[in-house]
């Protein structure tokens, strides 16, 4: 009887394990197929607008037309046709205007910030060699515009930079890394340049700074204000007053009433120190966000602060990830 009772506890022994191992290879499973959401994100630069530059005629298009004369004569010459004629004779009038009309000149590559910044999204294989490589995703930067959201991964921090083909290799030249981003939730990056007077303001690495938005979206009809130039910003809404230090903001709620609301903006040693003095109509489904930053005097009528304003839509309120 005691022998039958042995081989009875080691069966139910090995039951149980097999069970214990089941259940904790579904638990195993069950997280493993569990995909973390992806956050949102938004990346917008801001500087000063580009001053786009010409230069008369060095002699290249004299040099076309000349051409084009040649071949017009010698087809009237072999035709006879007289319209060919009326075209010489066009092309001899516009021979006149030449070194009169002014030639855009192509832009500078650090005039302006670049329109993609790139992350590394996996692995790929090179087919020719077998080396791995970086696998790189593009994400869109708006130049002093708004842009749309993009899915960007949650739960980690990302190196954005730009990403360069060299042969059948990739160079990545690393710009800035983002802070840990919630799943689900709604994020700006701002980018400012460092020297926003200079020929070349984006030659450097420019400042940036990432900004959750939907952790304020409780708030109802509330105003976003950004200062990011080097100037302090007093800024009014419906009445109400804030005196915005650089590199700081303020949340402004708004009237419960919507409808045309007052805004105006100021700052000192800015030039022309009114910045703002208009209305916006603001809504329960949408958050005005106000970004003061620093531009170049000379393309802003001497002032040397610009605003960009944005209507955001209602973003969703995400719960906060603990610390």
């Amino acid at each position: 009887m005691k022998f039958k009772d042995e081989i009875l506890m080691k069966q139910l022994m090995m039951i149980g394990v097999a069970l214990l191992s089941g259940t904790l290879c579904g638990l195993s499973q069950e997280k493993s197929s569990v995909v973390q959401k992806d956050a949102k994100l938004i990346i917008i630069a801001l500087g000063p607008e580009t001053q786009r530059k010409y230069k008369h005629d060095d002699g290249s298009i004299q040099r076309l037309i000349d051409k084009d004369l040649e071949r017009a004569e010698k087809r009237r010459k072999e035709t006879g046709d007289p319209s060919q004629e009326k075209g010489t004779k066009d092309s001899i009038r516009g021979k006149d205007k030449i070194g009169k009309v002014p030639i855009l000149l192509p832009m500078h590559k650090d005039q302006t910030p670049p329109s993609t910044l790139s992350f590394a999204s996996g692995k790929q294989t090179n087919p020719a060699t077998g080396k791995a490589l970086n696998k790189y995703r593009g994400l869109n930067v708006s130049y002093n515009s708004s842009g749309g959201f993009q899915d960007v991964p949650s739960g980690r921090e990302i190196s954005l930079g730009i990403v360069k083909r060299i042969g059948a290799d990739y160079s990545f030249d690393e710009l800035t890394t983002t802070n840990v981003m919630a799943p689900g939730a709604s994020y700006m990056m701002l980018m400012v340049p460092r020297a926003s007077n200079a020929t070349l303001p984006w030659k450097s690495e420019p400042r940036t700074a990432l900004i959750r938005l939907d952790k304020e979206a409780g708030k109802p009809n509330s105003c976003r204000v950004f200062n990011y130039s080097s100037q302090p910003v007093l800024f009014a809404l419906a009445g109400k007053k804030a005196i915005i230090l650089p590199k700081r903001s303020e949340d402004i709620t708004l009237p419960e009433k919507s409808g045309m609301l007052k805004v105006q903006a100021a700052a000192k040693g800015a030039g022309n120190s009114r910045l703002l003095n208009t209305g916006i109509r603001v809504s329960k489904h949408t958050q005005p966000i106000y970004i003061f930053h620093d531009t170049d005097p000379r393309l802003r009528a001497g002032q040397s602060v610009s605003v960009f304003k944005i209507y955001l839509p209602e973003i969703p309120v995400v719960p906060q990830m603990p610390e």
